[in-house]
């Protein structure tokens, strides 16, 4: 288990956190409070290659570490949640193309996207389908060569600035047999794609988060992303390393926590003493540190054994669920010993407290992490 960093890695660490502090936190609140726009943030981000760290180099990325890819989102997510969500989310969607795609898709989509030329959008969740996404109902026939797609999607993460979406539907053949695919939509060729209104969120608010509809989308054969009856195949391959950038997410948004309250409690005075001083204020931020770290040894050994070529399945699940766990856990008792400055818009703790609690919902729930882990221990 890689949990030594090396002093190359280290030296990664130092510049992400550089960079992070100087372009991102400045504006963490007004994030939040929609007064920043990310976009040119984000279009910056993928110039630089924070996108890109993990695709091959054939492909425009650094062909890298995925050690090294959650230590760019730890550094990032201490700074901003939402922006190294948005980072990580963007990174998971090459990863189907590039496992399942033709050689024409990874030029006419992967490359454009590593320099920032191009965004994505993941679509699978639907109004009726979340945790269960086998039960999704959008529909792709085969018409005249073409596919045509009929369906909604919900809670889709940057749907507003997409160029093009993943989408995941069933295919309906002439015998009424349906099979799941994926298909690469492309939003400024296709009509008949509809974005709804933005969802006002409680927490994580960076990129849009949007409906989908699709009605009698027409989409090139070629546009098929592997086989049919592989798309659910091709879904799971995102979600599993999206899980494990989600769980470095986590960890960096627990330090920020934790960090924060250090500096606050050094500073606050109560009972003529610092907050500090408490023997309880002490003991509840080593408790916190403690996890923190638990968390993170967790998500640098998924990362390091995704280096080695080996499973992770069920690692990347126990991480998302150990690390978002973790994450809500501190950021309730951070915000506690702010006390009743914690429940203010104006100190950062009060954004954390609602930005945590997505982390336990998407990409795939707590509870669907554990039915994971289970069937992978033979728990029947």
């Amino acid at each position: 288990m890689n949990t030594v960093l090396t002093e190359e890695e280290r030296e990664l660490q130092k510049i992400y956190k550089e960079y992070a502090d100087e372009r991102i936190r400045p504006h963490t609140l007004e994030i939040d409070k929609g007064l920043f726009s990310v976009e040119p943030l984000l279009k910056e981000m993928h110039e630089l290659g924070f996108c890109g760290i993990v695709i091959p180099k054939e492909y425009g990325g650094l062909g890298s570490t995925y050690v090294h890819y959650v230590l760019a989102v730890e550094e990032l997510s201490k700074a901003s949640g939402p922006v190294a969500k948005s980072v990580s989310g963007q990174t998971n969607m090459c990863f189907p193309i590039l496992h399942y795609g033709t050689e024409e898709q990874k030029q006419k989509y992967v490359v454009p996207w590593v320099k920032g030329e191009k965004r994505s959008a993941f679509t699978l969740t639907e109004p009726g389908a979340g945790s269960d996404a086998a039960g999704m109902q959008t529909t792709a026939e085969l018409i005249n060569g073409e596919f045509v797609v009929n369906g909604t999607k919900a809670f889709i993460t940057g749907a507003r600035e997409a160029d093009f979406f993943q989408t995941y539907c069933q295919f309906k053949a002439p015998d009424g047999t349906k099979s799941p695919i994926c298909l690469l939509i492309d939003v400024h060729e296709c009509e008949g794609i509809t974005i709804g209104r933005n969802e006002d969120l409680m927490g994580m608010r960076a990129s849009s988060v949007a409906e989908v509809i699709f009605d009698n989308v027409h989409v090139p054969a070629e546009n098929l992303l592997g086989q049919i009856g592989k798309g659910f195949h091709a879904a799971m391959s995102t979600l599993d390393a999206g899980r494990l950038g989600i769980s470095a997410v986590c960890v960096g948004m627990a330090q920020d926590a934790v960090d924060q309250t250090v500096k606050y409690t050094k500073e606050r005075v109560q009972f003529g003493k610092r907050i500090s001083q408490f023997q309880n204020t002490q003991f509840k931020l080593a408790e916190y540190q403690t996890k923190v770290e638990a968390a993170r040894l967790m998500v640098y050994n998924c990362a390091s054994m995704m280096d080695n070529g080996q499973r992770v399945s069920h690692l990347s699940s126990m991480a998302k669920y150990y690390a978002s766990d973790v994450l809500n856990e501190v950021v309730r008792g951070c915000l506690q010993l702010h006390g009743g400055y914690g429940y203010s818009k104006e100190f950062v703790i009060e954004k954390l407290y609602r930005d945590a609690k997505l982390t336990e919902i998407f990409e795939g729930t707590s509870e669907i992490q554990k039915k994971i882990i289970a069937k992978w221990m033979g728990v029947k």
